[in-house]
């Protein structure tokens, strides 16, 4: 394909994207300005406002498949369409493992931790050219038994799942045995990364190598063929349950610090609002102690960040800053933020956009 036949690819592409943001922006707006007109009349301002609630997570819905094609063009996709379980996987860890002590006399054992039956939506291609290439490894490194550890854990408060697979073997230490590692391994490591996975070798240990890696999925969605009907219900009655809970918003964007703070104060809790995480570190060292009772921490802001600003608050050398529970609140789903996020100090992880329905079993779990 030349040049300018594939600028005109991604020129028709980004025309059909356009136009199909715009079309539900319209709605948004238009749905907005009937309710903002049609106030008296409670029924149809309902009716409105789960219209645009509706549209809204349609259009994130859209932006998140845009953002998946996006990022399978670049090789960074999270998850690919194949359904899976822990249990599916481990056959397979031991059919590969067999075929290689036909030939090598290598030995596999392995154990699970987590639910084995869980339908999972992952890209069994990579995962398994990624495991095949560690055992390959420590064949070549003369490994005699290989230990499979696979384990499936929440990623934070989001829809995610991380699997964690870690390979132990008593071959010749990896440090010893790094210049002869083939392209296949490197492949093998970039297919990590695209993943958003991470990877972890260590140092020969008491005559043991462990090579552990980690990547996201998600649970596995069957698709439904045609459009879905509206579903209206009554909205969640719980505007006296936190009264009396103070809760600091730091958000460095003021349009979506209203929206989160005025979802929050729907459950009778008070939301105080920091425009930084220097902003943050000044608002609650000059508070009396406990005087806030949970804090919800943007990841990505001018000044100071998420990561040094929990970091600094729990330097504070108070007894309410060391224990009052700190969220991660941000749209990065990455395992290296969430990690960075937990060895910050913080306490959990929340996916924007907050919604009420999402927002109060979490805050049931800190605050109650």
């Amino acid at each position: 394909m030349d040049d300018k036949m594939q600028a005109q690819i991604i020129n028709n592409y980004m025309d059909r994207v356009s136009h199909e943001v715009r079309t539900m922006v319209s709605s948004i707006l238009g749905l907005a300005t009937i309710g903002e007109n049609d106030v008296c009349n409670h029924e149809r301002t309902a009716e409105c406002f789960e219209g645009i609630k509706m549209t809204s997570k349609e259009l994130l819905s859209y932006m998140d498949s845009v953002m998946s094609a996006a990022r399978i063009q670049m090789g960074t996709s999270v998850g690919g369409e194949d359904c899976f379980t822990l249990d599916k996987l481990m056959k397979m860890i031991s059919e590969y493992a067999g075929r290689k002590r036909m030939h090598t006399g290598i030995r596999l054992t392995s154990s699970v931790n987590g639910d084995t039956e869980l339908a999972l939506a992952g890209d069994l291609h990579r995962i398994r050219y990624v495991i095949a290439q560690f055992i390959d490894d420590a064949v070549r490194r003369n490994a005699s038994l290989v230990d499979v550890r696979v384990s499936l854990s929440n990623m934070g408060e989001t829809s995610y799942k991380v699997i964690d697979v870690v390979f132990v073997d008593d071959g010749i230490g990896i440090d010893e045995a790094a210049d002869k590692r083939d392209y296949a391994y490197e492949v093998a490591r970039d297919l990590i990364g695209r993943m958003n996975g991470e990877l972890s070798v260590k140092s020969t240990y008491a005559g043991k190598n462990e090579t552990d890696f980690t990547f996201a999925v998600k649970p596995y969605e069957e698709k439904t063929e045609g459009e879905a009907v509206p579903q209206y219900h009554e909205p969640i009655n719980v505007r006296e349950e936190f009264a009396g809970k103070t809760i600091l918003l730091v958000e460095d964007n003021k349009i979506n610090a209203n929206v989160t703070k005025d979802v929050i104060e729907l459950t009778g809790a008070k939301v105080e609002w920091a425009i930084n995480g220097a902003d943050a570190i000044r608002m609650i060292s000059s508070s009396g102690e406990g005087y806030y009772d949970m804090v919800l921490m943007d990841l990505q802001m001018p000044k100071m960040d998420g990561y040094e600003a929990t970091n600094a608050i729990r330097r504070l050398g108070r007894n309410d800053t060391v224990k009052m529970p700190i969220l991660a609140l941000t749209a990065d789903v990455l395992i290296s933020s969430i990690k960075r996020a937990v060895d910050m100090g913080m306490d959990n992880y929340i996916v924007k956009p907050i919604e009420l329905e999402s927002i109060m079993p979490i805050m049931r779990k800190y605050l109650s």
